[in-house]
């Protein structure tokens, strides 16, 4: 017998109900996804539980509260609800699900007292990033895993997971924000007439859909950086093997698809002083998360030096921005759309230069220093300059709004699977990017979030090491560095957070 849903039969023959096209952001990282080239995203928090549930001493009330406020969470951002119509084509579609099994996204794990909490936790978060999501077609693109020590109700750590191609890094911070908010609302310790046991029945979201950025604001191309990154895309290969600013001392590999990361914290009271150097310095954490990665590798590929890269004679970067200030809040043809509590894709890039003669600077600094906390005062100088001229480009980006943003130039790719293929067989662009999420509020009155973690899985044709940050207000500054396995020496991601670390301290101090 065929059910019934806002009046009308459904029954297995029913034709996909497609909401609209994906944008061109959104096109772009689901060829990644199909192509097994990016995996996943991650932002894992550490939640405390309000004493008067832990007090109750049953797993299964603490249960049923996160179900329902995950519920609430899922009906609140439609990105969460929807499933992807034919994923591998040039042009996927947004299509809506009659329900989501929240037992078939979240999994319950207990650690138990002979476990190592933190090396498990790793484990689970490197199943996460490294795990592609399948039956787009059925499931929404988003999945999340809970861990719980064992007799222990106080804290859980909730890893939450999603496909690029449904929402950026903003949306993941964005994502604990509302579920934070609903673990505190009354109505999770209500029935939810919506969920049946773990199955979330859903109504239609085409009304409320995110828009497609392009669609909310013009985007001016000059026609010289019109041909200017055209001609950077499609120049003849010769010319782009003999291009100094790629990161050729790392090469494209498609094998093994396998995320490495090293994860550090910084306490809120060092925080507070680097914040404060920043600012004297004219720059901000996420230009000085630019400068330390550039001093850090400038050294350990050196001549003479364990993993030397004779190619590593430049550094070129970028940074990750989110372009919701840029959007319409309401806007006539979406009145339901508000940039900021939107769980979508609206990022664009800003790019970074550090020539030669910078490099040789570092280098030569450096080469009388005894010890590496005499290098960092040597090189103290540099540092900040090139975090402020970091943070210079970076401003100059949100100056000039969405006018020429490679946005405006992604209509022109009519398939991003095949120029993200064309791409394997090129040089690696740069050496890392930073993603910075910047503060999340955690605070609640039952509640609370106690730390956050930003990860990206590898992407076969990204930058090598990829830096992403997060910090939880009056709390810590967690940074995380990931690569490729295999790309390049292991010792050199290790060595890349372990300065990072020092030099943060050096700073702070």
């Amino acid at each position: 017998m065929a059910s019934q849903r806002n009046g009308e039969p459904q029954t297995a023959a029913k034709q996909p109900r497609v909401i609209r096209p994906m944008s061109h952001n959104e096109a772009y990282h689901s060829a990644l996804h199909v192509l097994r080239q990016s995996a996943a995203t991650v932002v894992a928090c550490h939640y405390r539980l309000p004493e008067e549930l832990t007090g109750r001493g049953s797993f299964e009330a603490v249960q049923d509260a996160f179900h329902r406020a995950m519920a609430l969470t899922v009906l609140e951002h439609p990105m969460l609800q929807v499933g992807i119509l034919n994923e591998d084509s040039a042009v996927p579609s947004w299509i809506e699900l009659d329900s989501v099994d929240l037992s078939a996204h979240i999994e319950w794990e207990e650690v138990r007292p002979s476990q190592d909490r933190i090396a498990r936790s790793r484990e689970v978060t490197l199943y996460q990033l490294d795990t592609f999501f399948t039956d787009v077609e059925s499931k929404p693109g988003w999945r999340m895993s809970v861990l719980r020590e064992e007799g222990n109700l106080s804290s859980l750590e909730v890893i939450f997971s999603w496909n690029h191609a449904n929402v950026d890094g903003v949306s993941g911070k964005i994502f604990h924000q509302s579920l934070l908010r609903n673990l505190n609302d009354p109505r999770i310790n209500e029935e939810l007439l919506s969920l049946k046991g773990t199955v979330l029945h859903l109504e239609s979201v085409a009304d409320r859909f995110p828009p497609p950025p392009e669609s909310l604001v013009n985007i001016p191309i000059s026609l010289t950086f019109a041909l200017s990154t055209i001609w950077k895309e499609r120049r003849p290969p010769f010319l782009v093997w003999g291009d100094s600013t790629h990161a050729t001392w790392a090469p494209i590999r498609e094998e093994p698809y396998k995320t490495q990361f090293r994860t550090f914290s910084v306490d809120d009271a060092t925080v507070k002083k680097v914040v404060s150097a920043c600012r004297e310095h004219k720059t901000t954490i996420a230009g000085l998360l630019h400068a330390l990665p550039l001093a850090s590798l400038a050294l350990q590929l050196d001549e003479g030096k364990e993993h030397y890269k004779e190619d590593a004679k430049t550094m070129y970067a970028i940074t990750a921005l989110d372009t919701r200030r840029f959007m319409p809040t309401k806007p006539k043809e979406y009145p339901w759309h508000v940039p900021e509590r939107t769980m979508d894709n609206e990022l664009s890039l800003s790019f970074h230069m550090f020539d030669s003669k910078l490099l040789a600077e570092i280098r030569s600094k450096a080469k009388g220093a005894s010890s590496e906390k005499e290098a960092m005062g040597l090189l103290k100088d540099i540092v900040w300059s090139a975090a402020a001229k970091t943070r210079q480009e970076i401003q100059e980006k949100l100056d000039n709004g969405m006018n020429n943003d490679l946005l405006g130039l992604m209509k022109f790719v009519p398939d991003w699977r095949a120029q993200k293929m064309s791409q394997l067989k090129k040089p690696r662009g740069s050496a890392w990017g930073v993603s910075n999420l910047g503060t999340l509020d955690g605070e609640g009155p039952g509640w609370k979030i106690e730390r956050a973690v930003f990860q990206l899985s590898c992407e076969i044709t990204s930058p090598v090491f990829h830096i992403s940050s997060i910090s939880v207000k009056g709390r810590e500054l967690c940074v995380d560095v990931s690569w490729q396995e295999g790309v390049i020496n292991e010792a050199i991601g290790d060595k890349l957070a372990e300065d990072m670390e020092a030099w943060l301290r050096f700073l702070g101090a």
